[in-house]
């Protein structure tokens, strides 16, 4: 049997990670909480984290610059953004950051 996969929730609003700590635990993943993109590095040195659920909007360091700081590291763990106060332009940055990778034709 496999580990359960943990996810690390990054959002700096409580009530938010306690939703997706609720939902996610239920389902038998692993999660661990960040406020910030400060405490999300912290957290990422001290564990394997399987999935990144990121917020955009926060104060310290925001997720746009936690997701570059990750890449720019060498960090390849996988990154859903979460916001509530996304743009376009937002969503074409964050993915400039991710891994290129095409869709299997069907």
């Amino acid at each position: 049997m496999d580990a359960p996969k943990r996810i690390l929730v990054v959002d700096d609003e409580p009530n938010v990670r306690l939703v997706f700590r609720t939902a996610l635990e239920s389902t038998g993943y692993l999660v661990t909480e960040a406020a910030d993109g400060d405490a999300a590095m912290v957290q990422l040195r001290k564990i394997p984290i399987d999935l990144i659920l990121l917020d955009l909007k926060m104060p310290v360091l925001n997720g746009m610059e936690t997701l570059e700081r990750l890449r720019i590291t060498g960090d390849e763990t996988p990154v859903v953004v979460v916001t509530a106060h996304g743009s376009v332009p937002d969503a074409v940055a964050a993915m400039s950051w991710g891994p290129s990778t095409s869709c299997p034709s069907q």
